[in-house]
Parts: C-alpha cells; sequence; structure tokens
C-alpha cells in the first residue's frame, strides 16, 4: 500500500441522527464548593399550632436563692384551741430542802353529824401530865365537908404524891375548896351544898416514869426529825 495522501477538506454536516439510548450513569463528581448564601426571603406566614407535646423530665434542682429582706409583721391571727395536754414529763431533779417550819399541831379527827371532819388539838405543857375530872351529883346527906376517892388506875398511873386538884367548879354559888389526901379528894365548904348541886373537880397528876421530865434540852437535829416525823402524819 502506498502512503496516505492529505485528508481533504470536511465536508457539511449532515443531519443529526436519532437519539441513541441512554448510556450508563458515570461516577459522581467530587462536591463543588458552597456558593455564598442569598438573601433571606420574606416570612411566610404563621402556621397553625401544633399539638403540646408530653411533659418533659423535671430538671435537677437549682441552688437555694439567697434571703429576701424580711417583709413586715402581719397582724396577730387569732388564737387557736387549746390542744390536749401532754404526757407528763419526767421528775426534774430535787431541789435543796428548805427550812423547816414550825412544828404543826397533835390532833386527833373525828366526824360530827352537822360540820363534818373536824380536828382537835392536843393540849402540851413543860411536863407530861395526865387528868382526870370527877363529877359530884348526890349530895343528899353530904355535910360542908366530904371525901370522893379518886380512881386506882389514873393514881397507878401517875408519879407518887404528884396528884392535885388544879380546878373545882359548882353549878350553883357556893365557896368551897379541894384537896388531895392519899387516894381521896377532900371537899371543904362554906355553905351546905345542896342536893340539886354538880360540883365538878379536875385533877392532873405527873405520868409515871416522867417525875423530873421538864423542858429537856435538844438539838436541832432531833428538832428537824421530830418536825418531819409530825409532818408525815399529817399526809
Amino acid at each position: 500500500m502506498g502512503p496516505t495522501g492529505t485528508m481533504g477538506p470536511t465536508g457539511t454536516m449532515g443531519p443529526t441522527g436519532t437519539m441513541g439510548p441512554t448510556g450508563t450513569r458515570g461516577p459522581r463528581g467530587t462536591r463543588g464548593p458552597t456558593g455564598t448564601r442569598g438573601p433571606t426571603g420574606t416570612r411566610g406566614p404563621t402556621g397553625t399550632r401544633g399539638a403540646t407535646g408530653s411533659t418533659g423530665p423535671t430538671g435537677s434542682t437549682g441552688p437555694t436563692g439567697s434571703t429576701g429582706p424580711t417583709g413586715s409583721t402581719g397582724s396577730t391571727g387569732p388564737t387557736g384551741s387549746t390542744g390536749s395536754t401532754g404526757s407528763t414529763g419526767p421528775t426534774g431533779e430535787r431541789g435543796a430542802a428548805g427550812e423547816i417550819g414550825p412544828t404543826g399541831p397533835k390532833e386527833c379527827i373525828v366526824k360530827t353529824k352537822n360540820y363534818g371532819y373536824r380536828g382537835l388539838s392536843c393540849i402540851e405543857a413543860p411536863e407530861v401530865l395526865f387528868f382526870d375530872i370527877i363529877t359530884i351529883q348526890d349530895f343528899e346527906g353530904h355535910t360542908s365537908c366530904f371525901d370522893i376517892e379518886i380512881d386506882p388506875i389514873f393514881i397507878e398511873s401517875c408519879e407518887p404524891d404528884t396528884i392535885k386538884v388544879i380546878s373545882t367548879q359548882c353549878n350553883i354559888p357556893a365557896s368551897f375548896g379541894a384537896k388531895v389526901s392519899k387516894n381521896k379528894v377532900s371537899i371543904y365548904s362554906r355553905d351546905l351544898i345542896g342536893p340539886d348541886s354538880v360540883v365538878t373537880i379536875m385533877l392532873c397528876g405527873t405520868r409515871k416514869g416522867f417525875k423530873h421530865y421538864r423542858l429537856p434540852e435538844k438539838s436541832e437535829e432531833q428538832f428537824q426529825k421530830n418536825g418531819n416525823f409530825w409532818k408525815t402524819l399529817q399526809k
């Protein structure tokens, strides 16, 4: 074959043929750089409100803020009703003992018909004494001088030669006296005591075993014990 000759001039383009089928898509090229942002368009109308969503979980409590200034005091409200009494609390420690007061009276308590319960106090004396009362009502046949027997039990309860008359009294005016003679009371009268007369004689004697007992000296400790004793009897 000989050498190729020079190419002749290009002829006119013929008519476009029918489009062939689309070929397979080639691989995606790399993304180009983002263009500049265009101007913001005008705001469209607000859409309808959607349904409220469920409440989310409560967040953690924030730190306590500083205390604000105290407000002015309000007016006192009405007093509430008294609550029920609480249980008794424990007994507190015992305080120091106070001074002992005077000893209370020695008394006997009796029940009366119209005046309830009443206290009768004992007679106190410098000595330990017993008392007895003799009442004489039958004077028929008596003269201005006569004797009355003393109760023998009273005599044996007293120290010898300590029984004496301390009071005489007659229900009618009369002048008379009395004294103890051994185991009797001798009565002497200037006037004859009539059959309707009543004579009352009071005797006293020193309790047996206490002949020389009179205002004995005591200590402060005995004084306190004596006061405490009578206090226990008065409860």
